[in-house]
């Protein structure tokens, strides 16, 4: 057994390998973390996508202001979002997101039985293509605007490279409307079809 002055002498070696061992660990450890954060980066870089949320359907400036606010709290949420950002003009969008709906449901069953729930409703607006979404939460408005947010940063993130390559493409032409007929009356505009030979 080592008297004490053989462990003092073999003490301060062991406390110099330890420290140039750490000295050399902590540059290679740190090389690693930032390549892998590199990675990870790369995978989720490349274009940004642009948002624009807005409350109600586009048609009036009348809006109710519920409406105005679960658009706020799905804005806040974009926010926190990797490959988004968040424009404040409809023609810098290449996503368009309108808060349609917002009201308080029942999650199923019968009405006595199920708890009250949050329900917002969507649209997602890339140049001709519109997809409904909703959301719910049982919690409060704040989290259903972050459900339908998730939802749709998934389906933006799974349809990055078509909503970019959207974004290249020369805005299609708007159809000129065509001339009006004339008829007037009981049955004006309507499409019919009749099952008489």
């Amino acid at each position: 057994m080592p008297n004490q002055q053989e462990r003092h002498a073999t003490l301060p070696a062991t406390l110099g390998w330890l420290a140039r061992s750490a000295a050399l660990a902590v540059p290679v450890f740190t090389a690693v973390l930032i390549g892998s954060a590199g990675a990870i980066a790369q995978d989720q870089s490349g274009p940004v996508i642009n948002v624009f949320v807005t409350p109600g359907d586009g048609r009036t400036d009348f809006v109710e202001p519920e409406l105005r606010d679960s658009a706020a709290d799905v804005r806040k949420q974009f926010k926190n979002r990797q490959g988004v950002a968040l424009v404040d003009a409809q023609d810098q969008a290449d996503v368009v997101v309108r808060i349609l709906q917002r009201y308080e449901g029942r999650a199923g069953g019968p009405p006595r039985s199920a708890a009250h729930t949050a329900v917002i409703v969507a649209t997602m607006t890339v140049g001709d293509f519109i997809r409904e979404m909703s959301a719910t939460h049982t919690l409060s408005w704040r989290a259903a605007a972050g459900s339908l947010v998730d939802s749709m940063d998934a389906w933006i993130q799974e349809n990055r490279a078509r909503i970019v390559q959207r974004r290249d493409e020369p805005p299609a032409a708007t159809p000129a409307p065509a001339p009006a007929r004339g008829r007037r009356g009981r049955g004006a505009g309507r499409s019919t079809v009749s099952n008489n030979p």
